[in-house]
């Protein structure tokens, strides 16, 4: 399985997740799975949200996995506000164990 590392970083918003829905969802149609690294993301707001729903989906309508590595705490947070904890596999990289 090849999985690949996208980092994404600052704010993850209506303005720009346009941009970070077609960077992912390319990642995505090229290897086995993704890790989303937010460990530099400071911000995310329902847009940003809605956008790694839509890679979560389209990663598993082709048996793909999608990981959320080094997310901060606020961001984490956001992820358990919009309920979506129990969607995503949140792994701490550092202890190499998920999160759920």
């Amino acid at each position: 399985i090849e999985m690949t590392t996208v980092h994404l970083s600052g704010n993850i918003d209506h303005q720009t997740s346009t941009a970070a829905r077609t960077h992912l969802l390319a990642k995505l149609s090229s290897h086995d799975g993704l890790h989303i690294d937010l460990s530099n993301v400071t911000w995310i707001d329902s847009a940003g949200l809605a956008i790694l729903v839509e890679v979560y989906l389209a990663a598993r309508k082709f048996g793909q996995k999608v990981y959320l590595i080094n997310v901060r705490r606020d961001v984490r947070k956001k992820i358990q506000l919009a309920h979506l904890e129990g969607v995503f596999a949140i792994q701490d990289a550092n202890k190499d164990r998920t999160i759920h």
